[in-house]
C-alpha cells in the first residue's frame, strides 16, 4: 500500500513538474526519489526474504541472468526470478551461482531448479551456492531468440579460429564473452588492456556510426532508427550488463538529441544516465564506479 502511495504521488509530481515549468528541476529530482524509493522498497523486501533462508538447504528455482562464465573449471552463475521451495512468489533479486565443471547446456534465459545450500552473498548477490545438485534445466517458452543468435556466432567463430586464446579474444572485442584462460587475462592486466575485452559503448558507437553512414542518403529518420535498432539488437545479444546499460542509455540519449538538432552537456547527460539506471535497478548503484 505504501509503495503505490509512492508511485501515485510521484506520478502527481511528475504531471505538476510539466505544468509549473519554474519549479521544474526540484519537482522532476522529488518524483525520481519517490520513484527510486518505491523501486528500492520492493527490492529490498525481495531480499530480506532471500536472505531468511541463508544457513539452510533449499530447492532453488531461478532464471539465468547474463551468459554462463567459465573459470577454473567451474561454471558460474548469475541468478534471477529466485523461487524458493517451489513457491510461487517471485523474489526480484540476484544469487550467484558456481557449478563444478563445464555446464554448455546451461545459457541465459535458461529456468534451472538446484538443491543447495545457501550462504552469505557479496556485491549485488544477496546470497551464494557452491556445487549445487542440479534437479531441472529448462528453456524459456517462447525461447530467447537473441540468446540463440548469440551461440551461433559464437559456433561459427570457433569453426572458424579454433579454440584458443584470439578466438576468445575476439569474442570478447565482439559480444563481451568472457572465455579467456586466466593466463591471458593476467597478461591482459599486467598491460592495463583487461576493460578492453567486454561490450561497451564502443561498440556501440561504431554501430550506429556505421548505419548512420550507410543510410543516411536515404532519409534522416532512416539514419537515426536504423541505428537505434542496430544498438537495441547488440544490447539483446550481447546482455544488459550494468556498463553495457550505461552506455546504452547515453547512446540512446544522445542519438535523440541530435535527432532534433540538439546536443546534451557532457555531464547532465551522465547524471540522467545514471539517474534512469538507478530507476532501473536500485542495487545497481554499487556499480557505477
Amino acid at each position: 500500500m505504501f509503495d503505490f502511495f509512492l508511485f501515485a504521488l510521484s506520478i502527481i509530481i511528475i504531471v505538476f513538474s510539466i505544468v509549473f515549468a519554474r519549479f521544474r528541476i526540484v519537482l522532476a529530482l522529488t518524483a525520481g526519489v519517490l520513484l527510486g524509493a518505491c523501486r528500492a522498497s520492493q527490492i529490498i523486501r525481495d531480499q530480506k526474504i532471500a536472505t531468511s533462508f541463508i544457513g539452510r538447504e533449499v530447492i532453488l528455482t531461478a532464471t539465468v541472468a547474463e551468459w554462463p562464465e567459465y573459470k577454473n573449471d567451474q561454471t558460474r552463475l548469475q541468478l534471477k526470478e529466485l523461487r524458493f521451495n517451489y513457491s510461487t512468489s517471485v523474489l526480484n533479486c540476484q544469487i550467484y551461482a558456481s557449478l563444478a565443471g563445464k555446464n554448455d547446456d546451461i545459457e541465459r534465459s535458461d529456468r534451472v531448479t538446484f538443491r543447495a545450500k545457501l550462504k552469505g552473498g557479496f556485491g549485488d548477490y544477496v546470497a551464494y551456492v557452491r556445487n549445487p545438485t542440479i534437479l531441472s534445466i529448462s528453456k524459456p517458452d517462447p525461447p530467447d531468440f537473441f540468446a540463440k543468435i548469440r551461440t551461433l556466432f559464437t559456433e561459427r567463430v570457433r569453426l572458424a579460429l579454433g579454440n584458443s586464446d584470439s578466438t576468445g579474444l575476439t569474442l570478447g572485442f565482439l559480444i563481451g564473452e568472457r572465455t579467456l584462460t586466466e593466463d591471458f587475462k593476467n597478461r591482459l592486466r599486467v598491460v592495463g588492456l583487461s576493460h578492453i575485452v567486454v561490450a561497451s559503448g564502443f561498440c556501440l558507437s561504431i554501430l550506429a556510426e556505421f548505419a548512420q553512414r550507410r543510410m543516411k542518403n536515404v532519409s534522416r529518420f532512416a539514419s537515426y532508427l536504423s541505428a537505434a535498432v542496430l544498438m537495441i539488437i547488440f544490447i539483446m545479444i550481447a546482455g544488459v550488463s550494468p556498463s553495457l546499460l550505461r552506455a546504452s542509455l547515453v547512446s540512446g540519449m544522445s542519438l535523440l538529441a541530435g535527432y532534433y538538432g540538439r546536443k546534451f552537456h557532457p555531464g547532465r547527460l551522465l547524471l540522467y544516465a545514471v539517474a534512469i539506471s538507478v530507476l532501473i535497478n536500485p542495487v545497481i548503484i554499487k556499480s557505477l564506479a
